[in-house]
């Protein structure tokens, strides 16, 4: 007996048990799929080991057998879209394959143009960026200039303050 009913003798046949089990053998299997992936840190553990040999882990491993098992279905379909894709005659063909060279050299030149673009900016750049260097350095001579100006003024300011004080002294 399965769940509250059968613990409590109220279902004594079980029917709980017997449609499930009924549901197991009637219906097929769920596919079971590897969900192995290989890691860095699986690799390197494999090779610290001595006896660790990770290409034979590899070919071991649930998802090789699967992949291994599918080569026959990929082949078979392979050859199938073959078969199709043979009668198939494209009108034209030299002028598709004219079209599309001609797409890939315009999105190579658009590119170039970009880039082209991008250099444009980047030199202009530069150029702001020396033209506010040099106007750095002239504000710094002028900075230079203003501060030695300043420092006559407070020595000639200090020498008559001086002066004064000798006069008022003498007085």
């Amino acid at each position: 007996m399965s769940g509250r009913a059968g613990r409590r003798g109220i279902d004594d046949r079980g029917v709980c048990i017997s449609s499930t089990a009924k549901m197991m053998v009637k219906r097929s299997a769920d596919c079971l799929n590897s969900a192995f992936h290989l890691s860095y840190n699986m690799l390197l553990n494999q090779l610290r080991c001595k006896d660790g040999d990770p290409e034979n882990l590899l070919r071991n491993s649930f998802y090789q057998f699967q992949a291994d098992r599918a080569i026959p279905d990929l082949e078979r379909q392979m050859k199938v879209l073959q078969e199709e894709r043979d009668p198939i005659h494209i009108e034209e063909e030299d002028s598709l394959e004219n079209y599309y060279s001609l797409l890939e050299q315009y999105k190579d030149l658009k590119m170039d143009a970009y880039t082209l673009e991008l250099e444009a900016e980047v030199a202009k750049l530069k150029e702001i960026n020396h033209e506010l260097l040099k106007k750095q350095e002239e504000m710094m001579e002028n900075n230079q200039y203003f501060v030695g100006v300043l420092r006559s003024y407070l020595v000639m300011v200090k020498t008559n303050l001086f002066q004064t004080k000798a006069s008022m002294r003498g007085v």
